[in-house]
């Protein structure tokens, strides 16, 4: 059954050309973000505190190698900046509802207090990325 699940997925990315592979990636990075923030939202119980890490950690393994399929295979025009998105919605916006929600319901601070930490770290996520962006546009 393994091989036969190894061959299909073989079969079905000669399909797709290569230069989407980065942006597939980012789409997965996207996928777990999007999972997070669900989980977060739908499902807030102590498993959280473990289950949205994970999935931001899975995330993060995808966007370790998006970049290195858009070096290698290439990317779409605007591959670059679905990277980005998909860097914000899973760091940014998924560990910020998870940041929102631990504060409130774990730790009891005020919704206004916790919805306060919780939207600076979403801001300062968007900054640095921003700045990245702005700095690599520069660069050249």
């Amino acid at each position: 059954m393994i091989a036969i699940c190894l061959n299909l997925v073989g079969f079905l990315f000669n399909l797709i050309p290569k230069y989407y592979y980065a942006n597939m990636l980012s789409l997965t990075n996207m996928g777990f973000g999007i999972l997070s923030i669900i989980h977060v939202v739908k499902n807030y119980q102590k498993k959280v505190l473990i289950c949205v890490p994970l999935f931001v950690l899975c995330g993060q393994f995808a966007d370790l190698f998006d970049g290195r399929a858009a070096e290698h295979f290439g990317s779409t025009k605007n591959g670059e900046m679905f990277d980005d998105v998909a860097d914000f919605t899973s760091f940014g916006l998924a560990t910020g509802a998870l940041i929102f929600k631990s504060l409130n319901v774990d730790m009891g601070f005020p919704m206004w207090l916790s919805g306060a930490l919780a939207t600076g770290y979403v801001v300062a996520i968007a900054y640095r990325l921003i700045r990245f962006v702005v700095n690599k546009r520069k660069a050249g």
